[in-house]
């Protein structure tokens, strides 16, 4: 998107503190709130795109309190986890403000910005981190990625393009270098590798479990708020490898897999009509290729 266009969405944002609160499965929570918003039966429900959200062990635990067969609003959202985990959002841009765009490092589909979302660990965690760790942040984070400036910690993001003409979305990556960092033990020349196993069993364990569906799920309800898109599109691990050029590095497939399915996403061979109109060369070819794939969200909810 544009600079001018990002500008605006950052400008209209939610001032102060914006909190998240998730716990394990809530996305399916959060997505049939906005398809029951309306008003609808079971029924319906199980003949529509969302009806796996209604196997998940959450959903049928609310659908067992249900007498009328009528799927409402407050019987999703009196359905709350605990412990449940809070994080803090903030925003931010990709490229990094004063870079200069070049599409083999920021991975874009096209050149402009994309409006960052970041999701940020709870001051409890950072506090207890640093302790045990006995680093400050700014040797445990990359600064060329997009990440929140201090005193946050982002533990991933999303990046987002926007086209305002067509009202839709794409969503160009979910990523967390703190969580793959972990994973492949990568800072144990940084940190001592016995204080660096405590902190990942002890306190990262719990955002392993959740930290992609809880960007993505975040991800979804900000859209849906600040942008109303019609649609929101999101890569296949093959069209997105590449458009992105990543055939040498490519991210994990479960992130364009499993995940988008996880969330009732579609495939389709129709991509954004943005890059159809804006795209490179390269961009335009491959959505003409009849082998290339997207995911995709309708936002209306009736079909």
């Amino acid at each position: 998107m544009q600079q001018a266009v990002l500008d605006r969405i950052i400008e209209r944002s939610p001032s102060g503190r914006l909190l998240f609160y998730y716990f394990k499965d809530r996305y399916a929570l959060m997505l049939l709130e906005d398809v029951v918003a309306s008003g609808r039966s079971i029924a319906e429900l199980k003949k529509s795109q969302f009806q796996p959200l209604l196997c998940r062990p959450l959903v049928r635990q609310v659908l067992s309190r249900v007498s009328d067969r009528q799927l409402r609003v407050q019987d999703l959202q009196s359905r709350w986890v605990y412990p449940y985990q809070v994080f803090r959002l903030t925003f931010g841009q990709w490229p990094l403000p004063g870079e200069r765009w070049r599409r083999s490092w920021h991975q874009m589909a096209r050149s402009g910005v994309n409006l960052v979302l970041q999701l940020n660990l709870p001051m409890r965690h950072i506090c207890e981190m640093e302790r045990l760790l006995r680093e400050a942040r700014g040797e445990l984070q990359c600064d060329l990625h997009p990440i929140a400036a201090k005193p946050d910690f982002t533990l991933a993001w999303s990046r987002i393009d926007f086209d305002p003409d067509s009202k839709e979305v794409l969503i160009e990556e979910v990523q967390s270098d703190w969580v793959r960092d972990a994973v492949a033990n990568s800072m144990a020349a940084v940190v001592d590798r016995s204080r660096w196993k405590q902190y990942v069993q002890r306190w990262l364990q719990p955002y392993r479990r959740i930290w992609s569906e809880a960007m993505l799920a975040a991800t979804i309800a900000m859209v849906r708020s600040m942008l109303a898109p019609k649609r929101i599109f999101y890569y296949t691990f093959s069209t997105g490898n590449k458009i992105k050029r990543l055939a040498c590095y490519p991210p994990p497939r479960s992130l364009y897999v499993d995940l988008p399915r996880r969330f009732c996403f579609r495939e389709t061979h129709h991509g954004p009509s943005f890059l159809r109109e804006h795209g490179a060369r390269q961009i335009k070819r491959t959505l003409r290729d009849p082998s290339s794939k997207w995911f995709v969200m309708d936002l209306d909810l009736d079909r």
